[in-house]
């Protein structure tokens, strides 16, 4: 930990795990502190930021209580940090899904994504897309589609 705290908002990353085999608290801080290790090695000298590794109550829904410790931690780093508005989410597996979701949902909180071995369909309602060119929204899929739209100024 650094002797003096940054006068510079930081980045925040927030890592979301995949479902774990023993979802106790004792059992995510010991994993967690072991790959903490592994990344701090592999990680060059750089601006300070913040990693958060979020433990995910026990294997609940990403897009519920899971969720919902996310943004306790948050808010808890808020209380001890200068952090930029937005931060970054990455996740394996259930994380994946779970760093999907959030960022669908909340895209005014999330800036970037990683999702690695994640999983998705019509179940999740992910909001993904623009209003004119939804994608992966369930309701686009039942929804016949559009006649194509007339050619603007810019030719598109």
């Amino acid at each position: 930990a650094p002797k003096e705290l940054p006068k510079t908002r930081l980045p925040a990353v927030f890592l979301l795990h995949d479902s774990a085999e023993d979802p106790s608290p004792a059992a995510f801080v010991e994993e967690a502190f072991r790959q903490a290790a592994v990344w701090k090695s592999a990680m060059p000298e750089s601006p300070p930021g913040l990693l958060a590794q979020v433990w995910g109550r026990g294997n609940a829904a990403w897009l519920g209580p899971a969720g919902r410790a996310l943004f306790d931690a948050w808010d808890e780093l808020q209380h001890h940090f200068l952090m930029t508005p937005t931060a970054g989410v990455f996740g394996f597996g259930a994380g994946g899904t779970g760093a999907i979701q959030l960022a669908a949902t909340f895209p005014e909180r999330f800036h970037s994504i990683a999702a690695i071995n994640a999983w998705t369909d019509d179940r999740l309602f992910l909001p993904l897309g623009t209003k004119d060119y939804p994608a992966w929204e369930s309701a686009a899929r039942l929804t016949p589609p559009r006649a194509p739209r007339a050619p603007t100024k810019r030719g598109r």
